[in-house]
């Protein structure tokens, strides 16, 4: 390659060879999936979380509600 347009990063018209697959079951309702809430710890997010856990409880059934909180950044500041 000799300048900067000769360079392809990705080239959309090849062929993609592909077997087709079954769809999964459907589960038979929502009273026997599980919710998993993901919160990020960042600002006002573990309450707009909770609002809505709270709203699908109230129109659906779950069978668990899994809530996990990851923090977004470390606590602590490292000094350079």
């Amino acid at each position: 390659m000799t300048g900067l347009n000769d360079t392809i990063a990705f080239d959309p018209r090849g062929v993609v060879e592909t077997e087709p697959l079954a769809l999964a079951p459907r589960a038979g309702g929502l009273d026997v999936l599980r919710l998993g809430v993901l919160d990020n710890t960042k600002w006002n997010a573990n309450r707009l979380l909770r609002k809505t856990v709270t709203k699908l409880q109230e129109e659906f059934a779950f069978a668990a509600v899994n809530y996990t909180a990851r923090r977004a950044f470390p606590r602590t500041r490292t000094r350079r």
